[in-house]
């Protein structure tokens, strides 16, 4: 009975699959980061968990990591991205999927329109897009909205009282 007791289980199928991807991506992140320059692999440290490559040097005043290069300050992202993907096409930037601004892993990165960039994240621009009424409760409706050069709406109804009240 002693002798069932030591007898150890096989590894099943789905334990030697998952700690072969997880050797693979581990040989993935270290290739790709042996592509950086070493002053910049310094700067980053790999979260296991989530696949950040987290920027650990200096961040701007809106969270994303900043790295001296030919005598000027530059994104993080922007260097591995560019190091390592593409160029950034110059009317695109580069939308953080994993939503870690100071994430420089190029794999957590695609490039967008500002406009895409915007909708994308938790902004202003996008909760007005998103709204349904305007701030006084009118409903933004084709014949009770207009919309402006620039592509705000106004609400028409609310645009009617602001002009009774300044003719008062």
């Amino acid at each position: 009975m002693a002798d069932h007791m030591s007898v150890t289980c096989p590894e099943s199928d789905y334990e030697r699959r998952s700690r072969r991807s997880e050797d693979v991506r581990r040989y993935v992140t270290e290739h790709h980061l042996g592509r950086l320059p070493r002053r910049f692999r310094q700067k980053i440290e790999v979260d296991e968990d989530t696949g950040c490559w987290l920027w650990t040097a200096s961040k701007n005043w809106k969270g994303y990591g900043q790295y001296w290069l030919n005598g000027t300050s530059v994104g993080a992202h922007r260097v591995a991205y560019e190091t390592l993907v593409r160029p950034i096409e110059p009317d695109l930037q580069l939308d953080h999927l994993c939503r870690v601004r100071h994430c420089v892993n190029p794999w957590h990165m695609q490039q967008v329109s500002c406009r895409e960039n915007l909708m994308r994240g938790d902004t202003i621009a996008r909760a007005h897009a998103e709204a349904t009424h305007c701030p006084h409760g009118h409903k933004y409706e084709e014949w009770n909205t207009y919309i402006s050069k620039c592509g705000g709406r106004i609400c028409r109804a609310c645009w009617r009282e602001f002009g009774r009240d300044s003719r008062k």
